[in-house]
This record gives structure tokens, C-alpha cells and sequence, in this order.
């Protein structure tokens, strides 16, 4: 029987791109053949920067209550909150940090403007 002749229902066919990558395995370097072979185990590694970091924190019954009763994603909601009442304050500083910017960039030009008079 010829290859072309036999389709398995389960394995979709190869796209035109991956026909183009296709190489002989001789051709692969060692850590590539490990990678194809070797099944990693759990998530894929993220970014250093940003990994979760465990800790421990006293959080009132009632509120832990409260997140928990969300069911499975509870602490992802919980980080959640946190990352916005960051966003919150860092963009309240920038704003307040901004007006404080404009209005000595104002009387910078006043007083330049007064100077000249």
C-alpha cells in the first residue's frame, strides 16, 4: 500500500509550513530530540519577573469567606483586586505627580514672562 493510499482519521494533516520545517531526526541537534521526546511535566515556565511568590496573610474570615465561596480561581481573584488597587494609586501618583509638573511648568512661565516685562 502506498503511503498516500492510507489516512488515519485521528492525525490531521501537515500545513505547507510544516512540511517546509520537516528534517530528518539525524539532522536535529541532541537537546532538540529531548525536547520532542521528553513530555514536560506541569505549566510552561513563565518569565521570572513575573512568578507568583507564596506568602502568608491574615485576611478577615468574612472576606476570605467571600472569595473562597467564587470557587476554583478564588486566590486569582484575589491578586486580581490587589493589581487594581495598585493601578488605582500608582495612576492617582502619576496624575497628582503630572498637575504638580503643569503648575511648575506655569509659574516657571510666569515668572519668565514677568522678567521680561
Amino acid at each position: 500500500m502506498a503511503s498516500e493510499d492510507y489516512t488515519d482519521p485521528d492525525v490531521a494533516a501537515l500545513t505547507a509550513s510544516e512540511i517546509e520545517r520537516a528534517r530528518p531526526i539525524v539532522q536535529l541537534h541532541k537537546q532538540e530530540i529531548v525536547d520532542l521526546l521528553v513530555r514536560r511535566r506541569g505549566r510552561p515556565a513563565s518569565d521570572p519577573l513575573h512568578h507568583k511568590r507564596a506568602i502568608s496573610i491574615r485576611i478577615d474570615p468574612d472576606i476570605l469567606a467571600f472569595y473562597k465561596a467564587e470557587g476554583p480561581g478564588w486566590q486569582t481573584l484575589i491578586n486580581g483586586v490587589l493589581r487594581s488597587q495598585m493601578d488605582d494609586t500608582v495612576g492617582a501618583a502619576d496624575l497628582i505627580l503630572a498637575k504638580a509638573m503643569a503648575s511648575q511648568r506655569q509659574l516657571a512661565t510666569e515668572k519668565a514672562f514677568r522678567s521680561d516685562a
